[in-house]
């Protein structure tokens, strides 16, 4: 009986060192993944990195300059800043939201026109 209660014991303290271990890895990619990214920011020319973000900004879609070009500069400036595959989830999210709202919005006004 005693046999058995310490084997579970060091199972269970196997298990723990085992989910720590797979926490520490986990933490440690993702601060290799913001160095590597750190660098890659580093490496962006600063004019062309400009010039990058004031064509964003003056095709902001609510300035009415081309929303277009403004939603094809996102991943651009994605690539340029090192963006994590988290943070391009969460952009692509929101852009979806948006889409689908300006969609909803759009039949409901062609449907209470009608």
């Amino acid at each position: 009986v005693e046999l058995g209660r310490r084997n579970a014991e060091l199972l269970k303290s196997l298990e723990d060192c085992e989910s720590m271990y797979k926490l520490q890895v986990e933490v440690l990619k993702q601060e290799v993944e913001g160095l590597r990214g750190a660098q890659r920011v580093e490496a962006v020319p600063h004019e062309y990195l400009k010039e990058v973000l004031v064509r964003f900004i003056l095709a902001t879609p609510q300035l009415g300059l081309g929303p277009r070009e403004h939603e094809d500069l996102i991943p651009v400036l994605a690539d340029l800043l090192a963006f994590s595959q988290h943070d391009r989830l969460r952009i692509s999210t929101a852009q979806d939201k948006a889409r689908n709202a300006t969609l909803l919005s759009t039949a409901t006004n062609f449907l209470w026109s009608s």
